[in-house]
């Protein structure tokens, strides 16, 4: 009896194990199915994208470290600096010039045309010189520079006289025209020296033979000198003398004098020499 209470008990005790053990692996199974029926979803990964506005950005605002700034001055090689480049090259010393000198040279030469007008008096010389008086005389010559010591000059020139001697008194004109060689022999920052020589006709008007009047060309070569003072680069003011001496068609006389035969007294101060002095204002273009 005891033998097969204790066989039943075994068979119970396997019986419960088997079916415990078929429990186990048909719930295993049934969950495997579950598992392999559910939908296969993509693991989620961070993919870490970067734009290139943040590249741009990063790129520029970027710093290198203290230790990659000192590698890539180490790794560049040394260049002298540009200052010292400039230093090493020795410029050209133009000649120094004031700025007088520079409104001398652009008064003398310009374009090489100036206008002189001109102002002042004349004299008469000899005998002459107390019966003739000279109102005002006015000029105005035209100047070509042909170099810096070489100019030439075309002049033209009026000047009102008033003439007495003996119980007669009477105005007359006297105009000219002319050209003239003129030499500058030095020119400085302030002042030009100049000569010259040239050739006038000189032409009188209302002479008197008395009862009447005439009027009279003559030749008269002149000798000048002068000097213009440089203002400006533009203008230039001076003093200029002429003495001219009639030479040509000389009208004819007795005794060149104030006493000469009667009716030549004036054709002998046509016949005298003068002297002019001007003042200048000479405008350079």
């Amino acid at each position: 009896m005891m033998k097969q209470t204790v066989m039943v008990t075994v068979f119970l005790i396997g019986l419960v194990l088997r079916v415990s053990v078929s429990a186990g692996a048909e719930l295993n199974w049934d969950r495997a199915l579950a598992e392999l029926d559910a939908p296969i979803l993509p693991s989620e990964e961070k993919v870490e994208t970067t734009s290139l506005d943040k590249v741009a950005d990063s790129t520029t605002t970027s710093t290198p470290s203290p230790q990659a700034q000192v590698s890539t001055v180490a790794a560049t090689p040394a260049s002298p600096p540009a200052i010292q480049q400039n230093f090493n090259i020795t410029p050209a010393v133009a000649p120094t010039t004031t700025v007088s000198e520079s409104a001398a040279v652009a008064s003398q030469s310009a374009s090489g045309i100036a206008i002189i007008p001109m102002i002042g008096g004349t004299g008469y010389s000899g005998r002459w010189n107390d019966h003739i008086s000279n109102t005002y005389s006015l000029g105005l010559a035209l100047e070509v520079a042909m170099s810096s010591v070489v100019a030439l000059e075309a002049e033209g020139s009026f000047g009102k006289h008033s003439i007495s001697y003996s119980s007669l008194r009477h105005d007359f004109q006297q105009y000219g025209v002319g050209g003239n060689i003129k030499l500058y022999p030095v020119k400085s920052a302030l002042i030009s020296p100049y000569l010259g020589l040239g050739l006038m006709g000189i032409y009188y008007e209302d002479m008197m033979r008395y009862p009447f009047r005439y009027n009279r060309w003559v030749g008269a070569p002149q000798a000048l000198a002068g000097v213009d003072v440089n203002v400006n680069e533009g203008l230039a003011l001076g003093v200029r003398g002429s003495y001219l001496v009639p030479l040509l068609n000389r009208p004819a006389t007795a005794d060149n004098g104030i006493f000469s035969y009667p009716g030549y007294e004036e054709a002998a101060a046509i016949d005298s020499s003068f002297v002019r002095v001007m003042g200048t204002a000479k405008v350079s273009f």
